[in-house]
């Protein structure tokens, strides 16, 4: 059965199905009568974007102990060679490593928690590819985020653990940490918005300014995990983040983060039932289906089962509820989201050789789980080690996923994996052809945010490890032995001369981050549709400010938009950058997503808004051709193809050219002439950017505003989306209808505009 829901929100484009008009009397007939069918389709996205990033991790080497190691990945198999981090602020091994990147500028945040203890924080930026200071900054270090960690091979409960996390707000941008002091009851929080921290302006230092109390009477925490909504660039962004909590009670607390401020926080799962393992390993994970529902996954004490809650933005949290039982109790948990539909892919794996993928929502409109049963998934012969043993992801665009786990079937060294498609397909299970000298002990795996390529990278209990690049349909060559003396355990490898032998506890000190292509909208100003010169200089109102009173039939206008590549991550190629509107919905305040968004039509199509050339008579205007010169705050001056210049856009699904290209780190600025075509009376339209999907080409997905203040307007505003006020349409009075089925006015008969 097609998935109608999905294909019907995935893009929020086409969705306006009754033309607005006059002929307001008729809609109610109209729709009363009319059958509205939708013919999805499938579709395979190759964007035009080049994937690259950054291996993060850390080693035992004599040169290097206690440092942030890093490489660099060019797509599709080539790692770089090993480079420092900036001064440690101490020796002592690092056990934990999370690595995050900004959206809206050229950063990588990194944490680094160590056997002593200690938490570093550090970002990098001008390619994170130069040793030391000259590409990492030290942020600030935390030196009791933890007691003493022990992550050799016989920890005792809670001295391997991971109390921190990090992310960024997926439209601020603002990096957010959140982290232990080793004391009870309580976490702390911090924000760095690319110049300073905020609420505390000395993280390593907590205090009760970035404090945080858990709910009742808790414990300290052990883990702790940040969960943006919308990472990743996904559809659908917000500066909303759940924030979730397990401490030595074996109790559950989360955070709802709306933006500005948390909850009062709640108790999920504890008291009198306690979690599962959580002592050696994450228990519990969750993700944002969309923007305004979490699913929290974890493990229960005394059976051997996963469970789940829901929360709703502005409801608050349900009922405790089975997602599915396992073969044995539940260890690690692992939680991930579709960018593109309400889905969510988790991977669990037990304490007894037992490795699951499960879906949430497999229909993309149900509520539920839907259990992976194909032969070997589950599987119940991974090996006994208690590190991560399994791990999922979504690609971007295709709304496929990738299940990978260690299998003893293949000797007990080897990664097999199995596709997800939806709504609730596993394919076989096949060899990954990563088999590392002994049993994997870490398996994790990171989508791309501009394709559907898919990075795997597993550890080996040798502290030896690999990784491969998944296209979306295919494995690249192996990057064989990115470092083969890990310091996971917290002392030099101990299981190097013993292969075989089975660890009792394992960091994850390795992280994997993504480069990206990752544009915002920032200018804009509309020009009289009159204006028929190349660059035009008739304007209908001042820049970032709605002109009024455009006519709402022939009213035309030329409209000018520069639009930002901010992470300096990548470029750009061919992608057709298309306008769409929205009306009765501000999205300048409320959130993008919630507004309904029509494509501009072609000209003649029959939209409300529809493309015009501006001057028909010479190639001013035309589709596809760079502009002649730029006329808004802040667009590269150069203006040459893909480095300010953008193009003319006449045309919502024509081909693409060179002239669409869009360098990275580049502002540039494009023109949409449009003409109205009896769009309503007295409304402001909204407009915005969208990078479409033609043919194997584009990110489909929008151009949101940038936030930040002080980025717009010359520097003197928030960015706004570009809008016009339509002007008054007189309709007709009752005494003019059904006239020979028409209506009319000073004498004259006039049609009736039919919706369809």
């Amino acid at each position: 059965m097609v998935d109608l829901k999905q294909q019907m929100v995935k893009s929020k484009k086409d969705r306006s199905y009754l033309k607005e008009g006059a002929a307001w009397v008729f809609c109610l007939l109209v729709s009363a009568v009319a059958a509205w069918f939708i013919f999805p389709q499938f579709k395979s996205v190759v964007a035009a974007v080049t994937n690259n990033g950054i291996f993060f991790y850390a080693d035992t080497s004599a040169t290097s102990q206690g440092v942030l190691r890093a490489k660099t990945f060019t797509s599709p198999s080539t790692q770089g060679a090993a480079i420092n981090g900036a001064a440690a602020s101490s020796t002592s091994f690092v056990l934990w490593i999370r690595a995050k990147v900004a959206t809206t500028r050229e950063e990588m945040m990194i944490g680094s928690l160590k056997v002593n203890g200690t938490l570093d924080i550090q970002s990098c930026t001008t390619g994170c590819d130069t040793t030391g200071s000259g590409d990492y900054t030290a942020r600030w270090n935390n030196p009791g985020t933890t007691a003493t960690q022990d992550c050799d091979t016989a920890p005792t409960v809670d001295t391997c653990i991971r109390p921190f996390d990090i992310a960024y707000e997926s439209l601020s941008g603002k990096a957010f940490v959140a982290y232990s002091d080793n004391v009870a009851d309580k976490f702390y929080y911090g924000l760095w918005d690319g110049s300073a921290w905020s609420p505390n302006t000395t993280p390593g230092t907590p205090g009760v300014s970035n404090e945080v109390g858990l709910p009742g009477t808790a414990g300290t925490p052990q883990w702790i995990r940040v969960v943006p909504a919308g990472e990743g660039l996904a559809d659908d962004r917000s500066n909303r983040a759940m924030v979730l909590v397990s401490d030595t009670n074996d109790d559950l607390h989360a955070f709802y983060w709306d933006g500005t401020s948390f909850d009062a926080g709640t108790t999920l799962f504890g008291a009198t039932t306690n979690l599962a393992n959580c002592g050696i390993a994450q228990c519990f994970d969750g993700n944002w289906q969309g923007n305004s529902t979490f699913i929290v996954t974890y493990t229960t004490a005394g059976a051997n089962e996963y469970r789940y809650q829901k929360y709703a933005v502005g409801t608050g949290w349900g009922g405790d509820t089975q997602a599915y039982t396992a073969a044995s109790a539940g260890q690690w948990v692992q939680s991930v989201a579709d960018p593109t539909s309400s889905r969510i892919l988790v991977s669990t794996s037990a304490s007894a050789d037992d490795a699951r993928s499960a879906v949430w929502r497999g229909d993309d409109a149900t509520d539920g789980w839907t259990v992976c049963s194909i032969t070997d998934c589950p599987d119940t012969t991974t090996e006994t080690v208690s590190g991560q043993q399994a791990n999922t992801t979504f690609e971007r665009f295709s709304g496929e996923g990738l299940f990978l786990y260690n299998d003893a079937a293949n000797g007990g060294t080897g990664t097999d994996y199995s596709t997800y498609t939806p709504s609730g397909t596993w394919g076989t299970v096949t060899t990954a052809g990563m088999t590392t000298g002994d049993d994997n002990i870490m398996i994790k795996t990171w989508g791309a945010p501009n394709s559907d390529d898919v990075m795997a990278w597993v550890l080996d209990v040798d502290c030896n490890s690999d990784a491969r690049l998944w296209t979306g349909a295919a494995w690249s060559t192996l990057m064989a032995s990115l470092s083969i003396t890990h310091s996971n355990y917290g002392v030099a490898c101990p299981l190097a001369a013993t292969p075989g032998t089975d660890p009792a506890g394992a960091a994850w000190n390795y992280d994997f981050a993504w480069k990206m292509y990752s544009p915002w909208q920032r200018n804009w100003r509309f020009y009289s549709g009159a204006d028929t010169a190349a660059t035009p200089t008739t304007a209908l109102a001042a820049e970032n400010t709605a002109p009024t009173a455009v006519a709402a039939t022939a009213g035309a206008a030329r409209l000018r938009i520069n639009y930002a590549e901010r992470a300096l991550g990548a470029s750009s190629t061919d992608e057709r950058k298309i306008l769409q509107y929205t009306s009765g919905c501000n999205p300048n305040t409320a959130l993008e997503s919630s507004c309904t968004w029509t494509d501009v039509d072609n000209a003649g199509g029959g939209g409300t808004w529809e493309y015009k050339d501006c001057n028909s008579g010479t190639s001013t205007c035309d589709d596809g051709q760079p502009l002649a010169g730029v006329v808004l705050t802040g667009t590269n001056a150069t203006c040459t193809v893909g480095n300010g210049c953008g193009t003319w856009v006449q045309n919502k699904n024509g081909a693409v050219d060179v002239d669409f290209d869009h360098n990275s780190g580049i502002v540039q600025e494009s023109e949409w002439s449009i003409e109205s075509n009896g769009a309503a009376g007295s409304t402001t339209y909204y407009f915005r950017v969208y990078n479409a999907l033609v043919g194997t080409n584009g990110q489909d997905t929008s151009i949101y505003r940038e936030q930040d203040a002080n980025d717009c307007g010359a520097g003197s505003a928030q960015c706004t989306y570009p809008s016009l006020v339509t002007d008054v349409v007189v309709g007709p009075t009752v005494g003019q209808v059904l006239r020979h089925g028409n209506w009319f006015d000073a004498g004259t008969e006039q049609s009736f505009f039919w919706a369809n």
